[in-house]
C-alpha cells in the first residue's frame, strides 16, 4: 500500500468516527450519521490505525522525499493518538465544558449550512438520532465509574451549568 493509500484510508477511518466534522469540511454524505461511540467502534479503530502504522513504518524513509517523510511521521503520530484515545477508552470520561458529545453536537449545529432539501432531511435524521446517541454515551460514561475513570467535578458542574443555562 501506498503512502497515499494509507493516508486516504486514514482519513476515511476519521470521517467515519467524526460525521460532525466531515459534514464541516464538506462531506455531505455523513449528514444523517452520528459519531459511533461504542466500545466495539474504538476497537476497530484499533485495528485500522494499527494497521496503517504498521504499513506507514514499513515504508522505508529513505526511499521517501523530504514531504513524504513529514506526512509519514504525521500519519503515523495522528494514527497513534487515535490508537491512543480508543484504548484509554477515553470516551467513557470524556465530560467537560469544552468537550463531550454535548458541545461537538452544539457546534456542528451552529455551523452547519443546509442548501437543500436533501441536506434538511439529512440533518433532520442526524437530530433524530441524537436521544439515542446521548443515551449511549450515558451508558459509556456509567461504565467508565464503575472502573474508576471519572473526570472532575468542576468539570461535571460545569457542564450541568451549561445544560440547565
Amino acid at each position: 500500500m501506498t503512502l497515499n493509500q494509507l493516508g486516504d484510508r486514514y482519513w476515511q477511518e476519521y470521517l467515519r468516527l467524526n460525521p460532525l466534522a466531515a459534514t464541516l469540511y464538506g462531506y455531505r454524505d455523513a449528514d444523517a450519521e452520528l459519531p459511533p461511540p461504542t466500545e466495539e467502534s474504538e476497537d476497530e479503530t484499533v485495528r485500522t490505525m494499527r494497521d496503517i502504522i504498521r504499513r506507514a513504518e514499513a515504508l522505508d524513509p529513505v526511499t521517501l522525499d523530504t514531504q513524504d517523510r513529514i506526512t509519514r511521521a504525521m500519519l503515523i503520530d495522528e494514527a497513534g493518538k487515535l490508537v491512543l484515545g480508543a484504548t484509554e477508552r477515553l470516551e467513557e470520561m470524556n465530560i467537560g465544558p469544552l468537550t463531550g458529545p454535548h458541545t461537538a453536537l452544539l457546534q456542528a449545529a451552529s455551523q452547519t449550512t443546509v442548501t437543500g432539501e436533501t441536506q434538511a432531511q439529512d440533518i433532520l435524521s442526524r437530530y433524530r438520532k441524537i436521544p439515542a446517541f446521548l443515551g449511549v454515551y450515558a451508558n459509556r460514561h456509567r461504565t467508565g465509574v464503575k472502573k474508576g475513570r471519572v473526570t472532575t467535578a468542576t468539570n461535571v458542574k460545569h457542564v450541568i451549568d451549561q445544560i440547565e443555562g
